[in-house]
């Protein structure tokens, strides 16, 4: 099963948006400082993919897991470990992220354990039905965002004041705080060193596509949020949320209600994208060689927590350290990846 080029730009924006339409001001950092620092945060991104597009552009038809398994299995089988460990960590962290959302913007909508396994389910069988039914679904899903975006802006462009904008200053500290924060945001890079095998051809274009459309898709929505809800936007914890409620449609009295059947489809096809990009190396190893074992041990060891700290009072830990995240993020997507290249040379020369 093979996917397209912009398929996976599409699956690699709807991942990554997910989070930037909900959540971008629980960090400590002002919209205007985060439109300064996001063209910083992508040109690391475009540094950091590199390696990944070389092992493509190398061995196309393995990921970063199966070239290790040809230098050597037990490397192979710790590698293997090391995202499987990751995947378990996003789907944890995803899940308690919706959750969060849900309890506070519809409280008593639904008992949120409830919601939380009607997520975990849908997911999976997402994730079981395999990568192509994954993007036919994401281009579905891509379609009703743009659609709901543009109804926003011209639903509440007459409100739109333009002295809300303002710019700050920023110095070197603001730089690599907004690198660090967007790279932590950015677990699509290490999915990406996974999926490989699913793609045709054209890597340079899905990546740096994607890159460049989340860019301008960030920057949209901060600007829309700024004009619109200009101070108060410090106040409310769902901006994006915030501006669909004020949004009066003809065809639906409120926007927000679309905007949460859109925003759970893009967390649906998020997480289903951790157990789909597994599936390439499970099948060398032979615990997990199962289809059923790889698509729900991950949601089984990370949602259950998930739903279990959905009722504690600290319901999200502030992405949770952005620091060990992004470290996390450029080890697996950036410094492995360019460690196998550079084994894979070394025992071709050898041999």
């Amino acid at each position: 099963m093979k996917i397209s080029s912009w398929q996976l730009l599409i699956l690699l924006f709807l991942s990554r948006i997910f989070i930037t339409i909900t959540y971008f001001t629980l960090e400590d950092i002002s919209p205007s400082v985060m439109m300064s620092t996001s063209a910083f945060s992508v040109a690391a991104d475009m540094i950091l993919v590199i390696p990944t597009i070389f092992l493509y552009k190398k061995y196309p038809d393995e990921n970063v897991i199966r070239s290790a398994f040809e230098i050597s299995k037990i490397f192979g089988v710790i590698l293997f470990v090391l995202y499987f460990i990751f995947a378990i960590f996003m789907i944890f962290r995803t899940v308690r992220f919706f959750l969060y959302f849900f309890e506070n913007a519809f409280l008593n909508l639904l008992p949120t354990i409830v919601v939380g396994i009607l997520l975990i389910a849908a997911s999976a069988y997402v994730a079981h039905l395999g990568i192509e039914a994954a993007a036919r679904s994401a281009s579905i899903v891509f379609v009703s965002f743009i659609l709901l975006l543009i109804a926003v802006v011209f639903t509440t462009a007459e409100d739109f004041d333009i002295s809300n904008y303002y710019v700050e200053p920023i110095g070197t500290s603001d730089i690599f705080s907004g690198i660090v924060n967007g790279i932590s945001r950015s677990s699509e890079m290490v999915v990406l060193v996974l999926l490989l095998p699913y793609l045709k051809n054209g890597i340079g274009k899905s990546v740096y596509g994607f890159l460049l459309i989340k860019l301008l898709f960030v920057e949209m929505i901060v600007l829309l949020c700024m004009l619109l809800l200009g101070g108060y936007i410090e106040a409310v914890p769902f901006p994006f949320f915030t501006v669909c409620s004020f949004a009066k449609a003809p065809f639906v009295e409120r926007l927000d209600a679309v905007f949460l059947v859109i925003w759970t489809l893009m967390g649906v096809i998020k997480l289903s994208l951790f157990t789909i990009s597994l599936r390439p190396a499970s099948v060398l190893i032979k615990p997990f060689s199962s289809k059923m074992a790889t698509n729900l041990a991950p949601f089984v060891i990370g949602g259950i927590p998930a739903l279990y700290l959905a009722y504690k009072e600290q319901m999200i830990i502030p992405l949770l350290d952005n620091e060990l995240t992004a470290a996390a993020i450029v080890l697996l997507g950036t410094v492995i990846p360019l460690a196998v290249l550079i084994l894979r040379r070394f025992k071709r020369e050898k041999n």
